[in-house]
């Protein structure tokens, strides 16, 4: 197949990459590390924590698998947005009442979640309609989605042999929040984003009509599993965004 990129295209790509690496943040989407909420929402969100969290989450934030504390909450929940952990809440507790508190109430809950996790605080109040443009990263900043994650990628779809199905000039996999079901906004930003440099094997591709998609653009979801082996996507779906590669 033709090469999809080229050498030039490559180093443009990889040279406005660099640039915008190094451009204030506040141009893009906030991260938890910019000071996304004040000492006293935290307070806010202290009191509600006791009253609805504590029983199952602990004082110490350390129940059921330290999932809103240290590690294990930051390699859980790095590399997306707060609006997905404020979802998960809401559609999840408190346990018994799911959805019953208010979404700020939510959301200064996240608040001391951000504060316990030593992610500072800053001025102005984190609010609901807020938290899809604030990143949850580390602090020493981005890093390639976690093993096992629900990811897209986009790229274009080719077979090698019979029954291997490839994702190649494929995009840096990024989270989603349902790898089954199309999500709009998503497909929309798929659409318009660039070919890349990855290629992913794509196991159980066949299970998705894969054929009519060969040569063609397409956003891939699933999960991502990295192995010495190389790295593929179990997949959960595929859909053209693209008559063709190019």
């Amino acid at each position: 197949m033709k090469t999809i990129v080229s050498q030039r295209h490559r180093a443009i790509r990889l040279c406005i990459s660099v640039t915008l690496w190094f451009l204030p943040s506040s141009l893009f989407a906030q991260t938890v590390w910019n000071g996304v909420y004040t000492t006293e929402q935290a307070k806010r969100g202290q009191d509600a924590y006791t009253q609805y969290c504590i029983r199952c989450h602990k004082p110490d934030l350390l129940g059921i698998e330290a999932a809103m504390k240290g590690e294990p909450f930051i390699e859980r929940r790095r590399e997306d947005n707060l609006e997905t952990l404020f979802l998960d809440m809401k559609a999840t507790m408190p346990r018994g009442n799911p959805g019953g508190l208010s979404d700020q109430t939510y959301t200064d809950i996240i608040s001391f979640l951000l504060q316990n996790n030593e992610m500072p605080p800053g001025s102005l109040e984190l609010k609901p309609n807020e938290l899809e443009k604030v990143q949850l990263i580390r602090k020493t900043g981005p890093a390639p989605v976690p093993n096992f994650a629900l990811v897209l990628s986009v790229g274009c779809l080719i077979q090698e042999g019979d029954s291997n199905f490839v994702l190649e000039a494929a995009s840096e996999p990024v989270r989603t929040r349902d790898s089954f079901n199309r999500i709009e906004k998503e497909l929309a930003a798929s659409k318009k984003q660039p070919l890349g440099d990855y290629k992913f094997r794509l196991q159980d591709a066949e299970n998705f009509d894969p054929l009519p998609h060969l040569k063609k653009k397409v956003q891939v979801k699933g999960i991502i599993v990295r192995s010495p082996t190389g790295t593929r996507i179990n997949v959960n779906s595929i859909e053209r965004i693209a008559e063709t590669c190019e």
